[in-house]
């Protein structure tokens, strides 16, 4: 008897913390999405009403943004809403670098006109075939630099 209670009791355990840790393992049970689609996921959330736990959930939890993002840190990003409104160009194809994918395109807001913008994605470390973003460039200036 103790011994089934015991095993009930660790099965709870195991789940509670997996569940607890599924945003920082990438989002258990979310779909998965390839380069492009992430990159179009994140600029629909950062043309809209910019919710920092949507934004934070586009990022690889590995990457230094999504160590640091929060509303008073995205603030003094470029993606700031004040600077709205935003405007994106056409994606780029998606090319193969060491670091995983590059995909590019520009960037018009109230502040920048036309500016190169860089997303690098790598895989998701738990959930096969999702990307993430690991880091964003406009004009060569990487967002969680401009703090």
């Amino acid at each position: 008897m103790n011994r089934t209670v015991y095993r009930i009791a660790a099965a709870l355990v195991a789940a509670t913390i997996l569940f607890a840790s599924c945003d920082l393992l990438g989002g258990l049970g979310e779909e998965a999405l390839n380069p492009t689609q992430r990159v179009n996921s994140f600029i629909t959330e950062v043309s809209g009403t910019q919710d920092i736990a949507e934004i934070k959930k586009q990022f690889h939890p590995l990457s230094n943004t999504f160590q640091v993002i929060d509303e008073a840190w995205w603030d003094t990003t470029l993606f700031d809403a004040t600077y709205q409104p935003f405007t994106f160009g056409p994606l780029s194809g998606e090319a193969e670098v060491s670091a995983g994918v590059v995909i590019t395109t520009t960037f018009t807001s109230t502040v920048r006109s036309g500016a190169l913008t860089t997303f690098v994605l790598a895989e998701d470390p738990i959930v096969v075939d999702n990307w993430r973003i690991m880091s964003i460039d406009v004009d060569g200036e990487t967002i969680n630099s401009v703090r």
